[in-house]
């Protein structure tokens, strides 16, 4: 009786030995585990950030002051300045790919580009916001702002899952 005991729980030990080794190799050797590493290595400005990876420029966490909509302005022109050459690095990328995905990437980057004029117009108004309805200005152009950077990463997370670059 003490035998059988003892065998099954080495064999038990032994699977779940087999079992963790699997599972470890299995995320090891996963090329999406890199889309799971913290915000830090997420955003924009680091230097190890990995165009395969979701691009988070601008959190546009901050509540700007109608005194400070010039602040706003630049913020917001610089993060169009980094995502626009996220795309131009991406699209380098998309070169490569087959023809369906390049087709695929041509037709939603023609929406993306109609939002992001949308935005930059919506920017270019700042100077005519009043001070009454800046709080509204501000939610519209976050908003904006979020529906973009959400919009380019599902552009860029459907290329990167055909893995046909």
């Amino acid at each position: 009786m003490n035998s059988k005991i003892f065998f099954s729980v080495i064999l038990s030990a032994f699977m779940l030995f087999i079992f963790t080794s699997c599972q470890n190799r299995n995320q090891a050797n996963n090329p999406r585990n890199d889309m799971n590493q913290n915000d830090n290595n997420l955003h924009e400005n680091n230097p190890n950030a990995n165009l395969n990876q979701p691009v988070v420029i601008w959190d546009f966490n901050t509540n700007y002051t109608y005194d400070q909509k010039d602040q706003l302005k630049d913020d917001f022109n610089n993060a169009m300045d980094q995502l626009d050459d996220r795309m131009s690095k991406f699209e380098d990328k998309v070169d490569s790919a087959s023809q369906v995905t390049k087709d695929w990437y041509n037709d939603r980057i023609k929406q993306f580009k109609a939002k992001k004029d949308s935005l930059n117009n919506k920017i270019d108004k700042i100077d005519d916001a009043k001070q009454a309805d800046w709080d509204k200005f501000q939610a519209d152009l976050k908003t904006g702002w979020k529906e973009l950077q959400n919009s380019w990463n599902d552009i860029r997370e459907h290329v990167v899952s055909s893995n046909k670059y």
